[in-house]
C-alpha cells in the first residue's frame, strides 16, 4: 500500500471562538480508505497562540475543504516536541463537520504502528 504525504509547515489556523491565529505542522499521510493526520506543537507558537489540542475541529475542517479528506475517515495524533507526548485524538463528525473529540495516551510502539499503515 502506498499513501501520499503532505506536509504543511507551518499551518496557521484561527480558532472561530478566539479569533487568534495559532500554528502547528501538519503532516497527512492518505491512502483512498482513511487518512492520519499528524499535528505537531510548535516552540513559536507557546506565547502567541492557542495549542494545538484546542485545534482539531478547525483543523480537520480546513484539510477536508483543502483536499477533500473527510474528517470521519481521519486517524488523529497530536504531537508535542516539548514534552515528548502523542495524543491520540478520536473525533467524532456529523455531516463532515468535527462535533467534539475524545482523547487518549498514545504510546510510541502505537504510534509506530500507525505509521507503519501508511509506510510509503
Amino acid at each position: 500500500m502506498s499513501a501520499r504525504h503532505i506536509a504543511i509547515k507551518p499551518m496557521t489556523w484561527v480558532s472561530p471562538e478566539f479569533s487568534v491565529a495559532s500554528k502547528c505542522d501538519v503532516d497527512i499521510l492518505a491512502t483512498d480508505h482513511e487518512t492520519l493526520v499528524v499535528a505537531t506543537e510548535r516552540p513559536d507558537n507557546e506565547t502567541t497562540g492557542l495549542p494545538v489540542s484546542q485545534g482539531p475541529g478547525v483543523i480537520a475542517q480546513t484539510l477536508y475543504h483543502w483536499y477533500g479528506y473527510e474528517p470521519e475517515s481521519m486517524i488523529w495524533l497530536e504531537y508535542n516536541p516539548m514534552t515528548g507526548i502523542h495524543t491520540r485524538v478520536d473525533l467524532v463528525c456529523a455531516n463532515h463537520r468535527v462535533t467534539h473529540w475524545h482523547r487518549s495516551p498514545c504510546s510510541l510502539q502505537e504510534v509506530a504502528a500507525l505509521k507503519a499503515r501508511f509506510s510509503m
